[in-house]
């Protein structure tokens, strides 16, 4: 395939089969010979999910889970939860089961308030079971759900002396086993590489520094820490990229909260252990899974290009 250029687009979804473009709240589907597919109708939505020929999408605050099914072009809707108003933290899916992982608060008094994290299983579009995942304490909760093969993972926040912990645990029978605790001081974003054999972790620690830890899923152990010793960096967006059977992090670094201006993209190589290509601006690079094709974007342009290699 020879390189293939749209122009002031955004790409917000891709995987093996298909990818999405969003414009004026429309989604158009499309393969990756460009061949287009289907449109849906003015979606509002502030956050999506493509999966198995369906984009999932909802609005924080409502119970309502919608489903376009782009191949038959038909539209769903079913509820998750029956509390007026939700907030979706993440949404999974797991075997034949959609995972969504949201929280409410419970008023019980003037005073006083407990914050739910939920667990919901939903197969054909009713509900399966649900599980409370979340400590009576404003002290740990739940930020995150991540599926991988036949596993559900939980990544929470815990305050503890003082401190905030990144804790990684297996979700097994209904209870959490601790895997990894990791010191942490912002927001954070873990990741599992496609193949299985690396975790990802970017932070900002407690000193406004940037961190990118990069583990051995399997062992846990540190393979290696990306440090930015400028102050300032509020901001990391980090993913991983496998290329020509090896696997790279791609990430984006803004030292500034105050703009998106002020960005810059890096390409490091987990096998050398070193950054190998640096960009001043921002840029993102993906590789889609199963295919020799990359996934090229410049937000600020809004130019992507797909590049076969």
């Amino acid at each position: 395939m020879e390189n293939y250029t749209i122009e002031k687009v955004n790409i917000d979804m891709h995987n093996e089969d298909v990818y999405t473009i969003r414009k004026k709240g429309r989604f158009e589907v499309y393969n990756y010979n460009h061949e287009f597919i289907n449109e849906s109708k003015v979606i509002k939505t502030n956050s999506c999910i493509l999966h198995n020929g369906s984009i999932y999408y909802w609005n924080w605050g409502t119970r309502i889970i919608n489903q376009w099914d782009y191949i038959n072009d038909k539209y769903y809707k079913f509820k998750f939860t029956n509390f007026m108003k939700p907030n979706i933290e993440s949404l999974t899916f797991l075997k034949d089961e959609m995972v969504i992982y949201y929280i409410y608060l419970e008023v019980i008094s003037s005073e006083e308030s407990i914050l739910h994290g939920i667990l919901v299983y939903i197969k054909d579009k009713q509900i399966v079971r649900e599980e409370k995942v979340t400590n009576e304490n404003d002290k740990e909760w739940s930020k995150k759900i991540i599926s991988y093969g036949d596993d559900l993972y939980l990544l929470d926040n815990q305050w503890e002396n003082e401190n905030i912990y990144f804790i990684f645990s297996i979700w097994e029978n209904g209870s959490r086993k601790q895997l990894q605790k990791v010191p942490c001081y912002s927001q954070n974003f873990y990741q599992i590489s496609d193949d299985g054999k690396y975790s990802l972790l970017p932070n900002v620690d407690d000193c406004k520094h940037g961190e990118l830890h990069i583990y051995d899923f399997h062992t846990l152990e540190e393979i290696d820490c990306i440090k930015f010793w400028q102050e300032g960096f509020y901001r990391i967006i980090a993913y991983f990229m496998e290329y020509d059977k090896n696997d790279y992090i791609v990430f984006e670094a803004n030292p500034s909260p105050d703009t998106d201006e002020i960005w810059h993209t890096h390409i490091y190589s987990i096998k050398d252990k070193k950054i190998i290509k640096s960009f001043d601006y921002r840029i993102i690079i993906e590789s889609v899974k199963g295919r020799n094709l990359l996934i090229i974007q410049t937000p600020r342009k809004r130019k992507t290009i797909f590049h076969s290699y």
